[in-house]
């Protein structure tokens, strides 16, 4: 399996199930038009009790364990993050929790529909990207900001 195929299988299943998510990091990032390697891709979810039914059906199509699904699950009510991987080389992180000042029904409701490795999925709106990427302070986030500012001013 591609690194293509693991992570479409992914955004395929999450959205079959009509899982509410955000696209961030660095492949919302690129979706942005500043081009940067990434190791991963970041999913935000909304961890309510509705949408965590929704992405466990989603994670049993993809023929992840039932106990390992119910525990990620619980993982997510804990607003603790859980890691899919493929061959240790592939990984999604999927994130309950980013922000006690951005909420993620605020941040769902101003989402930009983009195309990601050809499919159309929500991304967290620019403005609460940059934000979100400020606030973690780090020197790679911060200089995604940076790089995203260039290119808007250039338009």
């Amino acid at each position: 399996m591609t690194s293509i195929e693991f992570y479409t299988g992914i955004l395929q299943a999450l959205n079959k199930a009509r899982v509410e998510y955000l696209v961030v990091g660095g492949y919302a990032v690129n979706s942005y038009g500043y081009m940067r390697s990434t190791s991963d891709m970041d999913l935000w979810v909304q961890n309510d009790g509705n949408n965590l039914n929704k992405l466990s059906t989603a994670l049993s199509t993809l023929r992840y364990p039932a106990e390992a699904v119910q525990t990620g699950i619980h993982e997510l009510r804990e607003n603790r993050n859980i890691n899919l991987t493929h061959d240790k080389f592939f990984k999604v992180e999927l994130i309950s929790f980013l922000s006690s000042t951005l909420k993620f029904n605020e941040a769902y409701g101003r989402r930009a529909t983009k195309s990601i490795l050809g499919m159309k999925v929500g991304v967290v709106d620019y403005d609460d990207l940059c934000f979100l990427k400020i606030k973690s302070g780090r020197y790679k986030d911060l200089l995604d900001v940076s790089e995203l500012k260039r290119i808007r001013d250039k338009k």
